[in-house]
Formats: structure tokens, C-alpha cells, sequence
């Protein structure tokens, strides 16, 4: 008789716990970041510090646009190169990391008014690690990656005179020369990037405050102006010019009172894409770097001829 009730009890004890879990409604599922990517980043609303955040494939990047400043657009740069644009909140831009070479690269996020004025910016970094290590990066030959940015630190005193090309730099052995101010420093920094075609070639110029950045990649010789602008929109809202004889993308961003301004320059010439960005911390009024950094293109010089590689039929 004794196991018998015990009997009941348990069974009594298990028709209640199944009458309690089909009333209870399930557990909610955990809520996802906004984006719907593997990897959602938020940058901002100041720039981001510590460690570098490790991601692989696609991500949802989104802006966190401080509530004081009024945006028509935010635009989202992985190392200094336009990846996408938001004309809303939650100002998110997709972007795949598979394109990226292995390592650490830099996001920033800037928010411009209805006239393209830079309002507001914040930067993060992430690692990417998406298996391609020992591949060339994603981006096909007609979208050439940015060179990794060489940053002023402190700035000093800015030049009191203005800047006068009085050197030449020659290259042998990527076959160019640049004209550039005397006493300046030329670094070729070709070496660091992680990932580079065999013609690719990164060299910075200058010390802080004002500091060039120059970045070559060959493309076909049937590339023009405008194969590369559909194959890289960012730049069909840069202003149209012609530098070093050719085609050229002109835009700046920035503003002196917040003591950095960037000038950026992309011409094609030859069948290649010549990139260059001026960064001036000085404080000053910009039109004269920017004036500088055309002048530095417009010297340009091919030593050696190019050669087409024509194929095998």
C-alpha cells in the first residue's frame, strides 16, 4: 500500500507539471541588434577605445548620431574609402568583411548637413579574420583598396611661409618622380600594407601637421574616369577636375576649426588609379594644402613606359 501512494504522488506531481508548462508561454528570444547582419557595429557617439572588435562576413554598421546634431546623411568609410551612405535612422550601411584583407582596419561614420557639411564623425576598429590571409583582398581590380592612412600625431607649429616645391623624389623601381616641399620626409611605407599587387605602391610625405598620403594601383589600360566612377560610385559626388593631365575626383571633409581637414584627390592616368589624401591639422584655412596636394599631383612623372600585357589567344 505504502508504494503504491507513492506511486500516485508522482504521478499526480508529473500531470501537474505538464498542465503548468502547456499553459506557460515560451521564453522570448533573444532580441538581435539592429542591421540583421552576422555582426552589428555601432559607432559613436565618440570614437571607440580599447581592443579592436574581431568580426568575419557580413556586418550591419549603424551611426549613433548624437540627438543635439540634425543629419541629412551619414556616410561610412572603412580605411578612409566610402562604403555606403544612410539618409535615415538608424543610419545602418551593410557591408561584407570578406572583402577586407585579414588584420585591423579602421570604421569611421561622419554626418553631414543638406550642403555637405561635415557635422559630426566617431571611428571603431575591427579585426577581420575571414579566412583570406594568404589571398589578395576582396575588392575586384576596378574598386583598388585605399592604402592604410598615415595619422598626424601631435601637430606642431604650422609653417609660416608658404610651401614651395623645391624637391624631387625618384622612384626606380616603381618608375615615378614627385615633386614636394624641401626638408619634408618621404617614407615609402609600400611594405606595411597586408595585402598589395605586385605594381601597388603606398608612400607617405610630410610630417605633422600637414601629411600626404600617396597610394598607386594599376588597373587595365582601358580603364577611364568614368569605368572606375561606376565601378566606385563614391566618387560621382566628388567635384570633377583635371590632375597631372587626366581625369580627376576632387573632394575635401573637415572643418580648420576642429584642426583636421582632409583633402582627397583620385586620377586616373595611363591605366592606373593614383590616390592621394592631404591631412592638415594645422588649424588654418585649407585652400592652400588643398592647392599644395594638386600641385604635388600635377608634378608627376612617369619614368619607365607602361606595358600592356595583351592575352594569349
Amino acid at each position: 500500500m505504502k508504494a503504491i501512494s507513492i506511486l500516485c504522488v508522482v504521478l499526480v506531481f508529473i500531470v501537474c507539471m505538464s498542465v503548468f508548462a502547456a499553459d506557460t508561454p515560451p521564453l522570448p528570444a533573444p532580441k538581435e541588434l539592429p542591421g540583421g547582419g552576422s555582426h552589428a557595429l555601432v559607432i559613436g557617439p565618440a570614437d571607440a577605445i580599447g581592443s579592436p572588435r574581431h568580426v568575419n562576413g557580413e556586418l550591419a554598421i549603424l551611426a549613433n548620431v548624437p540627438r543635439t546634431i540634425v543629419a541629412s546623411e551619414v556616410e561610412i568609410f572603412i580605411d578612409e574609402v566610402s562604403v555606403g551612405t544612410s539618409g535615415k535612422k538608424p543610419y545602418k550601411v551593410e557591408y561584407d568583411s570578406s572583402k577586407l584583407a585579414n588584420g585591423v582596419h579602421v570604421l569611421k561614420a561622419v554626418a553631414k548637413d543638406d550642403s555637405g557639411t561635415q557635422l559630426w564623425s566617431a571611428s571603431a576598429k575591427i579585426d577581420v579574420s575571414s579566412g583570406n590571409a594568404g589571398n589578395a583582398p576582396g575588392p575586384s581590380e576596378m574598386n583598388p583598396p585605399a592604402a592604410p592612412i598615415m595619422e598626424p600625431g601631435n601637430a606642431v607649429a604650422a609653417p609660416s611661409q608658404p610651401l614651395a616645391l623645391k624637391s624631387i623624389y625618384k622612384s626606380e623601381k616603381y618608375g615615378f618622380t614627385i615633386k614636394y616641399p624641401e626638408g619634408w620626409m618621404v617614407r615609402d611605407e609600400t611594405a606595411s600594407m597586408k595585402s598589395r599587387d605586385k605594381d601597388e605602391f603606398w608612400f607617405v610625405i610630410g610630417e605633422p601637421p600637414i601629411v600626404v598620403n600617396l597610394h598607386c594601383k594599376q588597373l587595365s589600360l582601358e580603364t577611364t574616369a568614368e569605368v572606375f566612377a561606376k565601378y566606385n560610385p563614391y566618387v560621382l559626388n566628388w567635384e570633377r577636375r583635371a590632375i597631372a593631365d587626366s581625369p580627376a575626383f576632387v573632394t575635401t571633409d573637415g572643418k580648420p576649426e576642429l584642426k583636421r581637414v582632409v583633402h582627397r584627390i583620385i586620377f586616373i592616368k595611363d591605366g592606373s588609379a593614383w590616390m592621394a589624401n592631404c591631412i592638415d591639422t594645422t588649424g588654418e584655412k585649407s585652400e592652400s594644402t588643398a592647392r599644395l596636394l594638386e600641385t604635388m599631383l600635377d608634378s608627376i612623372k612617369l619614368t619607365k613606359p607602361v606595358i600592356q600585357i595583351l592575352p594569349v589567344k
